[in-house]
């Protein structure tokens, strides 16, 4: 409400000398590959210490569903943070639904160990896949993040505005903030 800066999306990008590699390449190739676990802690250990000295900005950065479903990936991050010494208040880990559709057990316990030492978490792409009111309840999230489809179907004349309007007024009745990306 300020308009002042408050917080940063660390995003992941390849650039090679023929031009840039869109992620949704990328990222599912390293899932495939079995490297999105040394992808995903590579990248949020680069935006860690990019956003350390920026005290008053919150950092968020993408979880792949399978470094989520890694038993070792919560010991992972808390001790990237505190080796780096990051506040892990000041970071929101953003995942998509199919997490929750995949491995929903594997990815709440996860999810409470991260909390418990401060983490939060974003429903990221809510509206394009196959999340539930349910789902939302009971995971939790800190924040949900419109995907951007929902948003461009507003400035369409069938029900867009409505179903974006919908979806907001959810968010609102479970108290999640929202963000609506594509704007």
């Amino acid at each position: 409400s300020s308009g002042h800066i408050c917080g940063v999306e660390a995003l992941a990008r390849w650039q090679t000398s023929t031009g840039f590699i869109s992620p949704e390449i990328f990222i599912p190739l390293a899932e495939r590959a079995g490297l999105i676990d040394a992808l995903g802690m590579q990248m949020l250990e680069h935006a860690v210490i990019a956003a350390r000295p920026w005290k008053a900005l919150d950092l968020s950065a993408n979880v792949s569903p399978i470094q989520l479903c890694n038993p070792s990936f919560p010991s992972q991050v808390a001790d990237l943070l505190a080796r780096e010494g990051f506040d892990p208040k000041r970071l929101t880990l953003e995942i998509t639904e199919g997490v929750l559709m995949s491995n929903p057990e594997i990815s709440r316990r996860a999810m409470e160990t991260l909390r418990k030492v401060g983490i939060k978490f974003a429903l990221d792409d809510f509206g394009c896949g196959y999340a539930s009111i349910g789902a939302l309840r009971q995971f939790g999230f800190e924040r949900m993040k419109i995907d951007r489809s929902l948003v461009w179907a507003s400035d369409d004349e069938g029900q867009g505005s409505g179903v974006l309007e919908a979806t907001i007024a959810l968010a609102v009745a479970l108290d999640i903030p929202v963000t609506a990306e594509g704007v």
